[in-house]
């Protein structure tokens, strides 16, 4: 289960066998995030429309749960750019 906090952009993700994940940008332009696990993490970094993982865990789905969370947070600044 994925927990937005929307004024802060960061989320939380609660895993399946109890633990949870903590995602948030790195940089004020919203072009680096990183989503950390215990002592590990994955590191983003978006540059146009190409962009760069570096992920300490062998976990494909936490990969794309911080992709997700990134596009959720994008779409709803657009959203309220164009409103």
């Amino acid at each position: 289960m994925i927990s937005y906090i929307n004024w802060k952009s960061k989320a939380s993700i609660k895993l399946a066998d109890g633990s949870e994940a903590q995602w948030e940008y790195t940089n004020f332009w919203h072009t680096k995030w990183i989503l950390k696990k215990d002592l590990y993490s994955i590191s983003y970094h978006r540059v146009g429309m190409k962009g760069e993982i570096v992920s300490y865990l062998p976990d494909e789905a936490l990969i794309i749960t911080g992709l997700f969370i990134s596009n959720y947070f994008q779409r709803r600044r657009s959203a309220a750019a164009s409103a």
